[in-house]
């Protein structure tokens, strides 16, 4: 049985300063020391009309964010432009089942580029 973590963007090796990394950083601290077999899913911002609420905030960044990716991934960055481009709840969900199913994914971090 395989545990899916749906953290976030941002969590690295040193525990951030910010609450909400924070948190999800001693989660997946707790996976890593655990001789669970997981996948740790690290996406940008997840955006899109599917999306039950409303976060005004989440869909105005993400909204500018993926217009500056845009121009910048036909600049030829497009590995930038992967990296932090946002996600539907669709996309996302997609990519969660597909890694969960995966047995290359074992006891593995998947950032944001790697879900599309």
């Amino acid at each position: 049985c395989r545990f899916v973590y749906l953290s976030s963007l941002g969590v690295g090796d040193r525990e951030p300063s910010n609450a909400y990394l924070a948190v999800r950083y001693r989660v997946e601290r707790a996976l890593r020391e655990s001789e669970r077999d997981y996948v740790i899913v690290r996406p940008s911002f997840i955006s899109g009309d599917d999306r039950d609420e409303s976060r005004l905030g989440e869909r105005v960044g993400a909204t500018v964010v993926d217009g500056a990716l845009g121009v910048l991934g036909a600049l030829g960055a497009k590995g930038l432009r992967d990296r932090y481009q946002s996600l539907t709840g669709a996309e996302l969900g997609a990519a969660m089942v597909r890694v969960a199913l995966d047995p290359a994914a074992r006891r593995s971090i998947v950032e944001a580029d790697a879900l599309r």
